[in-house]
């Protein structure tokens, strides 16, 4: 009796022992770009002839799954802010199979808590053909990555947008003057129809003294930049005011792999300071920085550029759950070599690096607070962004130098003051709907531009004689935004959004009280898209949609010039309508290719 239960237990365990055998395994790990663990991520695996199973990784980005008969299956790896992955395995009986992969951020991610090895490009990916899906709404969206950053020289700061394709980035009064930008054939002024954003701050200043949409990057430190998303043309429902040409949101880390102490010095008075490090304190890292700066060119009057900039940045968490508050400040003054007529330089007047107002130039402040904070699971994100910024700019220059006043000089001065206070509020999901899988966006914005004095006055030598115009703006926008994304089959993916902005304009006129007054506007922006592919590791976008930029306060209320004849009024919002058509490769290896066909088109 006893042996006879011995040997059915022998025979229950060779069964089992058999059975196991027969039931292969599938596990792994997953990772981001900078070789951390992701948990959360949701793993489905299916195959022809059974239903999909799914799995969440662990705390420690693990997943397993068991009980798999022999077979060809799909493994597919979905993660909020991250392009989805699929791979193909094979599965035999006897060899559990090992599927570790690495997620690269999607281009249009919200990211609150990153490092310097964020982003990936994808041209250096190892497998480009696993990983086109959901890593760009269209090829025009991309990603800077700070090797790219190192490995070209800077002449000045705001070069770092030139890493985009096709941005040109110039400089043509001084250098702490906003540069100059240039996209898709348009001259971009000093960023009417580019929107950047730095550490989720709005950089363009509507109703500004100087010119709309004033874009001021002199306060960056490129050293601490981890990352720039790009995007071209008005299709991404999340973009508003500026973002017509094209936009861009430059991140700053909150943590270095290494310690900064940079010392340069070259010609024509050129100098630089930079300290930064980002210490191990409590949970969390504090991030510091300061740089000294001073440059004067090969001009007779040196530009004298001094610039004092600091961010001091604490930070906690992870890719999906963190936060962190930030504190920015910058103080810049400088001269100013201006344009020369040519008559004055045939002459012998001046010299090719002279000029005929020495005292040409400006001083300007920035100083910012903001606060992120985003909490998350694997398949959803909520993530606010408030700031507050404190700015100023009194700009010197002299176009006609003695023609309207041969006593004094046409000099002028343009002074801006503001305080600008805002925030940000957007909730993704991802789901599943009759099988197949959607991410949805909604947002919302509002930014106040309290500008208590935006002016033009006659100078001479920085002195101010004349107030040509003076006014107090107060500037309030608001937009609210939804964008759904549906992948149909594995080989097409749409793209759906909406935007409604509406602003209100008031304006104190002090030196004519009928340029006073109030008015409101809005607006609403449909965009969409289609995706086609990846076929070969190339995909095929058609994208189109409507955006606006704004125009001067002080001119929604204009009545008359200061002659008194009368004046029209501009639009507030100005409508922006664009399309294309973009074939994306990545089919030879390390080597991205675009073929773009698009157009854009500006009421005004």
């Amino acid at each position: 009796m006893w042996l006879r239960g011995v040997s059915a237990l022998a025979l229950i365990l060779a069964v089992s022992a058999w059975a196991e055998a027969q039931s292969a395994q599938v596990m792994g790990s997953v990772r981001d770009d900078s070789g951390t663990s992701l948990p959360g991520v949701t793993v489905e695996i299916r195959s022809s002839s059974r239903a999909p199973q799914l799995a969440v990784t662990d705390d420690q980005g693990r997943f397993q799954f068991g009980g798999l008969s022999a077979g060809s299956f799909q493994l597919t790896f979905t993660l909020i802010n991250f392009a989805t992955v699929r791979r193909e395995i094979v599965v035999r009986s006897d060899v559990p199979v090992q599927a570790d992969v690495v997620l690269h951020f999607a281009v249009n991610a919200d990211i609150t808590v990153t490092a310097k090895r964020t982003f990936t490009n994808l041209a250096d990916v190892e497998h480009p053909e696993e990983n086109l899906v959901g890593i760009a709404q269209a090829a025009s969206q991309g990603a800077i990555v700070p090797r790219q950053l190192e490995q070209r020289p800077l002449m000045r700061d705001g070069e770092v947008l030139e890493t985009i394709p096709g941005v040109i980035v110039t400089q043509h009064s001084g250098e702490g003057k906003a540069n100059q930008y240039f996209l898709r054939g348009f001259n971009l002024d000093h960023g009417t129809d580019f929107a950047t954003t730095v550490g989720g701050i709005p950089v363009n200043m509507p109703t500004h003294a100087h010119g709309q949409g004033y874009s001021d990057l002199n306060f960056l430190i490129p050293e601490l930049v981890a990352g720039v998303q790009f995007s071209k043309g008005p299709y991404y429902a999340d973009q508003g005011n500026f973002a017509t040409a094209g936009s861009s949101n430059i991140n700053y880390a909150t943590a270095l792999d290494r310690s900064i102490a940079r010392v340069e010095g070259g010609g024509e008075g050129y100098a630089r300071l930079l300290l930064a490090a980002s210490p191990k304190m409590g949970s969390g890292h504090l991030l510091g920085a300061i740089e000294l700066a001073h440059n004067d060119g090969p001009w007779d009057r040196p530009d004298d550029y001094r610039k004092l900039n600091g961010v001091l940045r604490y930070s906690q968490g992870d890719v999906i759950n963190g936060w962190a508050i930030t504190a920015m400040a910058y103080h810049g003054q400088w001269n100013s070599t201006d344009q020369v007529p040519h008559r004055a330089l045939s002459s012998g007047l001046v010299g090719r690096y002279g000029t005929l107002d020495p005292t040409d130039g400006g001083t300007t402040y920035r100083y910012s607070g903001s606060v992120d904070w985003q909490r998350g699971s694997g398949r959803t994100l909520t993530k606010i962004t408030a700031y507050g910024l404190a700015y100023d700019l009194d700009l010197f220059s002299n176009f006609t130098y003695a023609l309207d006043d041969p006593t004094h000089g046409d000099q002028i001065e343009q002074a801006d003051h503001r305080f600008v206070t805002g925030a940000r509020l957007t909730h993704r999901r991802l789901g599943r709907w009759g099988g197949h899988d959607w991410q949805n966006t909604i947002g919302v914005q509002v930014r106040n531009d309290d500008i208590t004095d935006v002016a033009l006055y006659h100078t001479q030598a920085r002195v101010r004689l004349d107030t040509l115009g003076q006014a107090a703006v107060l500037e309030t926008s608001g937009g609210l935004f939804a964008q759904n994304e549906i992948e149909w089959t594995p080989w097409l993916r749409t793209l759906a959004g909406l935007r409604v902005d509406a602003s209100r304009f008031r304006v104190d006129d002090a030196l004519d009280a009928a340029n006073s007054g109030t008015t409101t506007a809005s607006l609403v922006s449909p965009k969409g898209g289609i995706t086609l592919g990846p076929w070969k590791a190339t995909e095929f976008y058609v994208n189109g949609g409507t955006g606006f930029h704004s125009n001067d306060s002080r001119g929604t209320t204009i009545t008359g010039d200061a002659n008194g004849s009368p004046v029209d009024r501009v639009t507030p919002l100005v409508r922006v309508r664009g399309a294309e058509f973009v074939i994306r490769t990545v089919a030879i290896k390390h080597l991205q290719s675009t073929l773009t066909l698009w157009t854009l088109h500006l009421d005004s």
